[in-house]
């Protein structure tokens, strides 16, 4: 189904895109865990298919570095999730594997508030629930990594 200017959207086309926008800065020091962001994730229906981007501006020294990764409820897969991270000039680009939960080892943080860009798919097995964005520092360390106001997870459901 094409939508042109104009057009009425059915019901079933309206809360096709998920968003979730982060209001406030978030730190965390001293865990190289991952951990669920306070406010990156969104609920999905069970059985379902959804476009995923990410971007966060994100403020981490060299060490400890930068983590991140996804989650979601029993039965989701995430395809190949490419991400780009860093100033320019020194941009780095990875792919997190596909799987339940999707992880990278580190970024390389630079001390100053730094771009990162996530996109893949994601598909929903029989149960509903959320998708998370996770992240922490690559090595624990006294020196925090702070995920800035404004990043943004965001679904598209796809037909």
């Amino acid at each position: 189904m094409s939508i042109q200017s104009g057009d009425r959207l059915p019901p079933a086309r309206l809360n096709r895109l998920l968003i979730a926008r982060k209001t406030l800065d978030e730190s965390v020091a001293n865990l190289a865990a991952l951990q669920d962001d306070d406010q990156l994730q969104v609920s999905v229906a069970a059985n379902s298919a959804y476009r995923l981007k990410l971007f966060v501006v994100h403020s981490t020294p060299a060490t400890p570095g930068f983590r991140l990764g996804f989650a979601g409820p029993s039965g989701v897969s995430f395809g190949r999730i490419k991400f780009e991270a860093g100033p320019t000039g020194s941009v780095q680009v990875g792919i997190l594997a596909a799987g339940s939960n999707p992880t990278t080892s580190g970024v390389t943080g630079t001390g100053a508030d730094s771009p990162l860009e996530c996109t893949g798919t994601v598909t929903t097995g029989a149960t509903p629930g959320a998708i998370k964005f996770q992240w922490g520092q690559s090595t624990a360390n006294a020196a925090a990594a702070i995920v800035r106001a404004g990043s943004y997870l965001e679904l598209a459901l796809i037909d």
